[in-house]
């Protein structure tokens, strides 16, 4: 039995939230190409990128083939389209980095992955995660990693890194928390992931891009779960906006929720 939904989610919710994570994902992917080669134009890039001669309609506008607009309606890029991008950037063009990042499955509902596998995920991680998620930071001699439980404190920790990789490794142990049905273990991790969402955004233009998106998906997968009997935090969308805009005047501004103040539940 997994952790309760407020709302149980329907098929046609379920479609239109993983419509929602390839969204995010093309547009990510869009993000990285635009960052590379130095342009905001999806023709452009079929330029730069496909070698494509400009053409116009009969209204006079290039419409280009669409190759990139699909990627933002939710198609993966190809690993011949990631190859053929870092080749014509001199390798600064990561598509591939972004197009397998690990956020992409966590938010996947329900979660495709065994204990084992998340495991796995947090293994993949950078060092000072690894660090704090696992008993030691490498695999044993028979290449297994040991978890250990977080306590709030060492919880806080790993949100006060404020990585991208910090903040996917506290979904992957409110996954985690999720799959062993306990509620401290899901709610603790997913509050502190809500309150570094904005810095995230602020330090990752391929995730801000479309970030109400990427919100709407993470209500859906992390935060709209019942603990308890019939509690639950209040992961409001204006928290964040707040946050967004606190941070743009002092980049120490903490979220009103699981900016490292006490953690309160609301009935």
């Amino acid at each position: 039995m997994t952790l309760p939904f407020q709302t149980p989610p329907s098929s046609a919710d379920h479609k239109q939230h993983q419509q929602r994570i390839n969204a995010c994902r093309g547009y990510a992917c869009v993000e990285e190409l635009f960052s590379a080669f130095s342009t905001r134009s999806i023709t452009q890039l079929e330029v730069l990128i496909d070698e494509r001669v400009l053409s116009t309609d009969a209204e006079g506008i290039d419409r280009g083939t669409g190759k990139y607009r699909q990627w933002r309606n939710g198609s993966a890029p190809s690993d011949a389209s990631a190859d053929l991008a870092a080749s014509r950037s001199g390798g600064r063009a990561d598509v591939r980095k972004w197009r397998d990042l690990p956020l992409w499955i966590l938010l996947s509902e329900p979660l495709p992955l065994s204990i084992s596998q998340l495991h796995e995920l947090m293994a993949s991680l950078s060092l000072p995660v690894r660090s704090a998620v696992f008993l030691a930071p490498g695999p044993n001699a028979m290449g297994r990693y040991h978890r250990h439980p977080l306590s709030r404190d060492e919880m806080l920790d790993l949100a006060d890194l404020g990585t991208l990789d910090a903040f996917i490794g506290l979904l992957a142990l409110a996954r985690e928390g999720e799959l062993i049905n306990d509620d401290q273990r899901h709610s603790v991790p997913s509050i502190f992931a809500f309150g570094i969402f904005a810095k995230i955004l602020r330090s990752h233009p391929h995730l801000e891009v479309a970030w109400e998106k990427l919100y709407d998906s993470l209500v859906f997968a992390f935060w709209s779960r019942w603990y308890g009997e019939g509690i639950s935090p209040g992961f409001k969308k204006q928290y964040i906006v707040t946050h967004r805009a606190d941070l743009a005047i002092d980049e120490s501004a903490l979220c009103m929720i699981g900016g490292g103040r006490k953690i309160t539940l609301a009935r």
